[in-house]
């Protein structure tokens, strides 16, 4: 478990936490952990579901195919 991940199990309710680790996901982990957590954080923030929604539509399309 990384750093980030054992602060956000120490406060599971600090939706920025959420993000910062949603977007560290993105960058090492890969795109489906990511949109776990934001989905995570829809669910649970209403403050944060437009942004979290944003994020995971271009996650999302980031991992569909190109058709030619």
């Amino acid at each position: 478990m990384t750093l980030m991940e054992r602060a956000f199990q120490a406060n599971p309710k600090d939706t920025e936490c959420l993000l910062l680790l949603g977007y560290l996901y993105e960058r090492n982990a890969g795109p489906e952990r990511a949109i776990q957590l934001y989905e995570r954080i829809q669910n649970e923030t209403p403050k944060w579901t437009r942004l979290a929604g944003e994020k995971i539509r271009r996650l999302t399309q980031s991992l569909m195919p190109v058709e030619h």
